[in-house]
């Protein structure tokens, strides 16, 4: 059955309130087509997937806040680094024409088709850094880029070390070289990150900032409702961690207020 396409009619510009925003982007499941104040923004599929990535970026920031201070080294390097990766996924979703155009094209066409997301098998791990250099040519900060990398290596050594080595003639375990304090770094610089990332991606281009602000007005609905996964495989003290996380964020109200700024000062 074909469905037909709906829109959000807005009738004046912003500034809103948290409380509007949160009623215009509420209805964002059901509208293909958002209009405010005369121009059109497509929502589309990749707004839809943004939400889920960045909403997921958050919350396993909060697990590696929550395992540093517990000390569980392990599952903070671990949790850091996904962290790390579900906002670089989410910066496609919100930027996806810095996607190469084949790629884009696929993934657009199989959540089209089908009811199975392409993400894990057309996102591989490998081409997040490409991706994350050609936005810092316009303007994005390295910091993200270069914390994934270091975190993907403490999470490939603590997934799978101590690893057998040759020493001399005789085979024995190796610890990784590195230490718990350099996931301290990078855990401890995940929310200057994540506030960075999305500042920059609301004020890449005219359509990027809607898009950013649909992501952050949609996290109250991933960190409460019980049927969208963390409500029910969270830690209390973790999905605690993600709500005060969600709520030192640029919210919908500020990065709105920021793209009109940086509009007049254009």
């Amino acid at each position: 059955m074909k469905r037909e396409s709906l829109s959000v009619r807005v009738e004046r510009g912003g500034p809103f309130s948290a409380e509007e925003l949160a009623k215009i982007f509420s209805r964002g499941f059901q509208f293909d087509t958002l209009e405010i104040a005369g121009q059109y923004y497509n929502a589309g599929l990749f707004c839809l997937q943004a939400r889920a990535a960045y909403a997921k970026s958050i919350v396993y920031s909060a697990e590696a806040v929550v395992a540093l201070r517990a000390q569980e080294y392990i599952w903070t390097a671990i949790a850091a680094y996904y962290a790390l990766f579900h906002l670089s996924i989410a910066l496609m979703f919100l930027l996806p024409q810095e996607l190469e155009k084949n790629r884009r094209g696929r993934l657009a066409q199989a959540w089209s088709g089908g009811s199975e997301d392409p993400t894990e098998k057309l996102i591989p791990h490998w081409y997040v850094p490409m991706f994350l250099e050609a936005c810092e040519a316009k303007g994005l900060s390295p910091r993200l880029r270069e914390f994934l990398q270091a975190a993907w290596q403490l999470r490939v050594d603590v997934n799978y070390g101590p690893r057998v080595a040759w020493v001399g003639n005789r085979p024995a375990f190796k610890s990784p070289a590195h230490t718990p304090s350099e996931v301290e770094t990078i855990a401890n610089a995940l929310e200057s990150v994540l506030s960075s990332a999305i500042r920059w991606v609301s004020r890449a281009t005219d359509l990027s900032w809607v898009r950013a602000v649909d992501a952050a007005a949609a996290l109250a609905q991933f960190l409460t409702e019980d049927n969208l996964l963390y409500v029910r495989w969270c830690a209390p003290e973790a999905l605690a961690e993600a709500r005060q996380l969600a709520k030192r964020l640029p919210n919908t109200e500020q990065l709105w207020r920021e793209n009109d700024a940086s509009r007049e000062g254009a």
